[in-house]
C-alpha cells in the first residue's frame, strides 16, 4: 500500500511538472478503460509543430523531455499505456508521410529516446525496430539496393503506374533544363524504377515514399533519399556537388 501511494504521489508531481512547462503539454487526458494519460490532441498538434520548427538541439530536448515524462508516468502507474500512446502520436506526426511534419531525422530522435524507456512492452519495441528498419532502407550513406551503372552520378525515379504524383514528377523531370543538360553532358544518368516490377513493391527501398527521387554518387552511394519534387532536388547542395564534380 505504501509503495502504491508513493507511485501515485510521483505521478501527481509529474503531472504538475508537465503543466508548469510551456514547451511540453500536460499529460492530462485520462484513459477511459484503464490507467494512463495522454496529451490533448490539439495541444499535441501544436507540440509537434514546435518540434518540427525548432533548432536540432531544441527539438531533441523537447522529444526527450516528453518521452521521459510519459515513461515516468507509465512506471508510476505500472502500466505502459501512457508512453506507448505518446509513441503512437509521435509516429503519426513524424513517421507517417501524410503528416506535414514527417521527418526521419526527428523520428530517429524519437526511436533513440524510446529505446531507453523502461516501461515499454516487448511487442512495442519490436514495432519500433520494424519502423527503424523501414527508415534505414535507402538512407543517405548506404549502398543503393539496386544494381545500376557506376562511374557517373545517378538520379533514380521510383514510381508507380496510374499515379498522379508520379506523372507530376515525370513532367518536372522532362521540363528541367538543368537535368536535361546534365544528362546530355554525361554528368548524370537518369534511371526509372517501376515499383510494380519489384518483388517487394519498392526494390528494397522505403515503401513510404512512392513516388520519389534518389540521388546516388558515382559509386552507387545514396546522397539524397526520397525527394518528393524536382525543385527541392535542384536546390540541394548534393545535386550541385554531384553534377559539378562528376
Amino acid at each position: 500500500m505504501m509503495l502504491r501511494l508513493i507511485a501515485r504521489l510521483s505521478f501527481v508531481m509529474l503531472l504538475c511538472s508537465c503543466g508548469a512547462s510551456p514547451a511540453v503539454p500536460a499529460f492530462d487526458v485520462p484513459r477511459e478503460d484503464g490507467p494512463g494519460y495522454c496529451m490533448e490532441r490539439e495541444a499535441f498538434r501544436r507540440f509537434a509543430a514546435d518540434i518540427a520548427s525548432a533548432e536540432p538541439e531544441d527539438a531533441e530536448f523537447l522529444v526527450g523531455r516528453a518521452i521521459s515524462i510519459a515513461d515516468s508516468i507509465s512506471v508510476a502507474l505500472e502500466d505502459p499505456w501512457t508512453v506507448e500512446e505518446l509513441s503512437h502520436m509521435l509516429a503519426g506526426a513524424f513517421f507517417d508521410t501524410s503528416s506535414p511534419y514527417c521527418s526521419d531525422d526527428i523520428y530517429s530522435l524519437v526511436l533513440g529516446y524510446m529505446e531507453s524507456c523502461v516501461s515499454l512492452t516487448s511487442w512495442h519495441r519490436r514495432m519500433l525496430d520494424f519502423r527503424r528498419g523501414i527508415m534505414d532502407r535507402g538512407r543517405p550513406g548506404s549502398v543503393f539496393p539496386v544494381d545500376l551503372p557506376l562511374g557517373t552520378p545517378v538520379l533514380v525515379f521510383l514510381m508507380a503506374d496510374e499515379c498522379d504524383s508520379c506523372r507530376k514528377i515525370r513532367e518536372e523531370l522532362a521540363e528541367s533544363d538543368k537535368i536535361r543538360e546534365a544528362v546530355r553532358e554525361g554528368k548524370l544518368l537518369l534511371e526509372i524504377l517501376d515499383a510494380a516490377d519489384s518483388t517487394d513493391g519498392a526494390y528494397g527501398l522505403d515503401p513510404r515514399f512512392i513516388p520519389s527521387l534518389y540521388l546516388l554518387d558515382a559509386g552507387g552511394i545514396v546522397m539524397l533519399k526520397a525527394v518528393s519534387d524536382v525543385g527541392t532536388l535542384l536546390r540541394s547542395r548534393e545535386f550541385r556537388e554531384a553534377v559539378n564534380h562528376s
